[in-house]
């Protein structure tokens, strides 16, 4: 028996040393080298913008102050969540499981509260470069141009984002718990524990890269195609 408990401790001991690094070696960085996304942002910094088409831009406030709310609630309720966990980790009768268990606990919250909170500011990066692409197209059309494909894009990539905030706040509102009810499997929890959040972000990761930054991409790709046509159109 006192083999077993050793084992586990051991365990616990050594996942709260090592989570924080070698949980989630790689992340989504809102400014990677080479983006064209990345590119049209800078390129754009000293432009004046036009506003684009107001029933659009009225329906995305509202889309925007939606999930702005949800991300505030879901605060409340991570908070509400770790505490009910807490209060079955102080019923661990050993106190150095206890102490490991609770730092563990506490550890796996604030990596799932940073990261999405990376991802999140990520998403806004590139909303606000869709928006720049978007006030380009406005001026390719106030010229005559023919901008339903990239407007399509946009709009494409503009429900890819709203999605991708919906999946990033519903990973936040994860809390992985445990069961205390046998304290010789803790460590074994833990680490599928850590294993499934490992899992999750790195889901969440690739939708993000593949799926919503790729929208951008797309998007951005067709608006350079708009300027291309007018240039051939203007020989």
């Amino acid at each position: 028996m006192k083999s077993r408990m050793g084992s586990s401790k051991c365990l616990l001991a050594s996942l709260a040393a090592g989570l924080a690094i070698v949980l989630l070696p790689t992340v989504v960085t809102a400014h990677e080298s080479g983006d064209p996304a990345h590119a049209e942002e800078h390129k754009q910094e000293s432009t004046t913008t036009t506003p684009g088409v107001s029933s659009q831009n009225s329906s995305r406030q509202e889309i925007k102050i939606r999930i702005n709310q949800k991300r505030t609630e879901v605060k409340t309720e991570v908070e509400q969540k770790t505490s009910e966990l807490r209060q079955k980790l102080d019923s661990i009768r050993d106190p150095r499981k206890q102490k490991l268990a609770t730092k563990l606990s506490d550890q796996l919250e604030k990596i799932n509260e940073r990261y999405t909170k990376h991802y999140l500011n990520y998403l806004d990066h590139l909303e606000n470069v869709l928006g720049k692409i978007e006030d380009r197209v406005e001026k390719k059309k106030d010229k005559g141009v023919d901008v339903a494909a990239a407007e399509e894009a946009i709009e494409a990539a503009y429900e890819k984002i709203e999605e991708a905030n919906e999946k990033v706040i519903e990973q936040r509102d994860k809390v992985y718990s445990v069961s205390t009810d046998s304290e010789d499997q803790l460590g074994q929890q833990f680490g599928d524990a850590v294993s499934q959040m490992k899992s999750d972000h790195k889901e969440l990761r690739k939708y993000l890269h593949d799926t919503v930054r790729k929208a951008v991409k797309d998007a951005f790709t067709i608006m350079k195609g708009l300027k291309e046509s007018e240039e051939a159109g203007n020989e």
